[in-house]
């Protein structure tokens, strides 16, 4: 769940907290009194500053610490932050239970992030038993919040028909909240949503819209179908060089799928054809690729 510390710097911010990216060495003197003293933001940022290694040497007991002053002050964000070290194993022995026990105490206080986790814990079953409607409970209470990664996963439940009624309509607006925040899955599944008229009309200018900004974020699916709408001519003008490009870039990413219609293709095309279109592919990596790194 690689996911599970995106966001802690825009949690930081919604509690008023200065993000410890760089702290200088002269401050961690200064961050150490605070925190001494009981200041819980203080203690949250030298606990993230000895987590991450920023101008301290790393060192997760001594993160994991500042982390716990902070939680068992009832901070919500130091309860997240010490349940993801419970949940890596950083600092403590890997403990799902104790992972699962930290984000439900911050996840209470409704930080989003806590309840995202916490929905994730429960739809995959880890450190409590597997549970579709407690974790489409969490995953809807940190949607309603703006959070893009719950507001994909609640898209996903419904999509699926997971621990609720299947449900298009529903998936593509959960879908669309996060799509809007761009988030390449939803943006995916909103583009295949519109080109199989699954919960909207068929929409193929739309499909190819949604479809392109996933591509752009080197979303390997998209740049897939892409490549099926220029082979057919769907909500774009029919075009094998644009079709063998978008199959490229995502056999480049290890979609066998991908390869064997880029290499079906090219038997149609010329080597001219061929050329530019491995142009074109080479051109968007250099602008894309390191847009996205």
């Amino acid at each position: 769940m690689s996911l599970i510390i995106r966001g802690v710097a825009l949690c930081m911010l919604i509690f008023g907290m200065n993000v410890v990216l760089a702290v200088e060495k002269n401050k961690i003197a200064e961050l150490r009194h605070r925190a001494e003293q009981g200041d819980v933001i203080a203690q949250i940022e030298l606990g993230w500053a000895y987590e991450n290694g920023n101008d301290v040497p790393k060192d997760y007991a001594i993160a994991l610490t500042w982390y716990r002053r902070a939680a068992k002050q009832d901070i919500a964000l130091g309860q997240m932050l010490l349940g993801n070290m419970y949940y890596n194993g950083n600092g403590v022995p890997q403990n799902y239970s104790k992972a699962t026990e930290w984000f439900r105490r911050a996840a209470e206080q409704d930080l989003a992030l806590a309840q995202y986790n916490l929905g994730v814990m429960y739809r995959d079953g880890t450190g409590v038993p597997k549970d579709y409607s407690k974790a489409i409970e969490w995953f809807r209470r940190a949607a309603e919040q703006g959070y893009a990664e719950a507001q994909l996963n609640l898209g996903t439940m419904y999509s699926g028909g997971r621990g609720l009624p299947q449900d298009d309509s529903k998936a593509i607006e959960w879908f669309r909240r996060a799509a809007e925040q761009d988030i390449a899955e939803a943006q995916y599944n909103l583009g295949l949503l519109y080109a199989t008229s699954r919960g909207v009309p068929q929409d193929y200018s739309k499909a190819v819209e949604w479809l392109l900004r996933a591509a752009e974020q080197d979303n390997a699916l998209a740049q897939y179908n892409l490549g099926v709408m220029y082979v057919k001519g769907n909500g774009v003008h029919k075009n094998y060089i644009m079709a063998h490009f978008f199959f490229n870039l995502a056999g480049s990413k290890g979609l066998e799928k991908a390869r064997k219609a880029r290499d079906l293709l090219a038997e149609e095309m010329t080597v001219k054809q061929i050329n530019e279109a491995q142009r074109r592919a080479r051109e968007w990596n250099e602008t894309f690729t390191s847009d996205n790194q």
